[in-house]
């Protein structure tokens, strides 16, 4: 079952951004690396495919690249790739014999789970869904920078670019407000409201850049982000929901140029 495929690009930034320089990939992170593109994201995707299957049933976008629409009988076909993929993956930390570096890929493991898994759902507790899925993003990072250097060496201001990951979870999540609703669920956008999730969002596109202003990429990304969130909330409310999708998807647009932007310039 393939889900999700443009997010496998995104995920294989995160994880290059984190070895910065490609000189740093060993045989073992080379493997990590393939294994973050394809199968985890399998993992990672399928979990939330299978537990939100109540609202996707409602959801036009569902049943193509922007998610699989899983039928009952498919379900207990995935579950099994759904345990042998990320034990692989913690496996594959293994090699690096490091036990921050295996620690980090188990911790991951559980995030996801914890994150779409119906025994938690940390997706429909509002506000923490946009941290945990920021976090979500940051894990392979994390996990390939530690695989050559401690993460205390990871510079402050950098972890604020949290924050406009957490930003556009929220707006993501409006975009399917209405069908998440109907199947009673709850997620950030859905506790604030249209207005108040793009006050959230703008508050955390602004504050990185008000930190990281003298970068000029940065300055830019997080500059148009902000403003787009602003034009956001001035418009009327049907203009507002017909340019909402289009809005989120210049935004991932913007964050995978940020990931290739930073890898590019650690191997310059």
């Amino acid at each position: 079952m393939i889900s999700r495929p443009l997010f496998w690009l995104p995920m294989a930034g995160w994880y290059l951004v984190g070895i910065g320089k490609l000189s740093n990939l060993t045989w073992w992170s080379v493997l990590e690396l393939l294994w973050v593109i394809f199968p985890l994201n399998l993992y990672l995707n399928g979990i939330n495919d299978i537990y939100d299957m109540k609202s996707d049933k409602y959801n036009p976008r569902k049943g193509g690249v922007q998610g699989a629409l899983l039928k009952k009988s498919e379900v207990g076909d995935l579950k099994p790739y759904l345990v042998i993929f990320p034990l692989v993956f913690v496996m594959i930390s293994f090699f690096s014999k490091n036990p921050v570096h295996i620690l980090l890929s188990f911790l991951f493991m559980g995030l996801g789970f914890a994150y779409s898994h119906q025994s938690m759902r940390w997706k429909e507790v509002p506000f923490f869904d946009t941290f945990v899925g920021a976090a979500g993003c940051f894990f392979p990072s994390l996990i390939a920078f530690s695989s050559h250097a401690s993460l205390l060496s990871i510079r402050p201001t950098m972890l604020l670019l949290v924050l406009p990951i957490m930003g556009l979870h929220a707006l993501s999540t409006l975009i399917d407000v209405t069908y998440d609703v109907k199947a009673g669920m709850n997620s950030t956008g859905i506790f604030l409201g249209e207005k108040k999730s793009l006050l959230f969002a703008s508050v955390s596109f602004l504050i990185p850049l008000l930190v990281l202003y003298k970068d000029p990429f940065f300055l830019s990304a997080l500059g148009i982000a902000f403003c787009e969130c602003m034009a956001l909330l001035v418009m009327g409310d049907k203009e507002r929901k017909k340019a909402l999708f289009p809005t989120v998807a210049s935004y991932i647009t913007l964050a995978v140029v940020a990931l290739y932007y930073v890898v590019l310039s650690a191997n310059m």
